[in-house]
Order: structure tokens, then sequence, then C-alpha cells
């Protein structure tokens, strides 16, 4: 992926020195910023020409679309933006992390998710979810101390059954 068109999509940090600072590694790396409030459009057009997106999907971000997975035995909230753009695009979901070594830090590029596509698009969505989640759990077993446990992870709560 070195030397490759990298984007990320990203929120908007509200501190002028952090903002800075991230934007002068994103162009050090040739990182382009696709920030949460852009247009759906331009990231579906960027994975059709081939292009790598990256999403962190490993937060609880309640103000964007996701469903609640099983993540470490509790129901989670979690963004479903990488199985929706997988159903629209046919775009791999590839799973990529950063694993800090003595003398730096190296990639850790992981196999494309196997995802399941069917009549049932909520029911997929779901399922892939579900899927690139035990990826992650994977990942957080193999290295817990790269992951930030200071995020509440299960801050949104399932809605009580209401029967």
């Amino acid at each position: 992926m070195q030397g490759l068109p990298m984007n990320v999509i990203a929120r908007r940090v509200r501190m002028g020195r952090l903002e800075a600072f991230l934007a002068g590694i994103r162009k050090k790396n040739n990182i382009n910023v696709i920030y949460r409030d852009a247009s759906a459009k331009e990231i579906v057009d960027l994975l059709r020409d081939g292009e790598f997106v990256g999403i962190m999907p490993d937060q609880d971000m309640d103000s964007v679309s996701g469903v609640f997975v099983d993540f470490f035995g509790k129901s989670a909230w979690t963004p479903s933006g990488p199985a929706v753009l997988n159903l629209l695009t046919g775009a791999s979901i590839v799973p990529c992390f950063i694993v800090r070594k003595a003398f730096g830090h190296e990639a850790v590029i992981g196999n494309p998710i196997e995802t399941v596509k069917t009549l049932d698009k909520r029911k997929d969505i779901m399922e892939n979810t579900q899927r690139y989640t035990r990826v992650i759990e994977d990942y957080i077993r193999k290295y817990p101390e790269h992951w930030v446990w200071f995020h509440d992870r299960w801050k949104t709560r399932e809605p009580e059954n209401q029967a």
C-alpha cells in the first residue's frame, strides 16, 4: 500500500493544534482525509475507482449508522459503513492494523473478510458487520495493549424489547 493513495474517513478535531499535527502526518504519508460530514457519493466513487478507503469501525459512535452486534460477549453499537459499502460497491473489507515495534510501527494487513450477499440486505449488513467485528476482537486479543481501552465501546445500549 505504500506509495498508493490512501483515503481515510475521519471526524474533524476541534483542537487546532491537534488538527494541524494530524494534517501534517497525513500529508507526509499521502493520506487524503474524507470528513464524516462529506458526501457518501465521494466514498462510493473512490471505492468503485479501486482506491483504498480506511474506516475505523471499532468505536461506539451513535451519530453514524450502525447495528448492534456481539463484541466480546456484549451487544455493542457498531458502525455498519464497511458492510454497507461492501454490498453497494463490491469493495473488499480488508482489515489493517498498526502494531508497535521496538523501533517504530508495522502495518499488518489481513486477508479480505469473506462477506455474504443474499436477498436480505438488512441481514447481510448485520452478518457482515459481525464478521469484521470478530476480526477486530481477534486483533485486540493478540495485542490488547494496542487498543484504546478508555473509549466506552458499550456506551449506546440496545433498546429493551417492547412486546
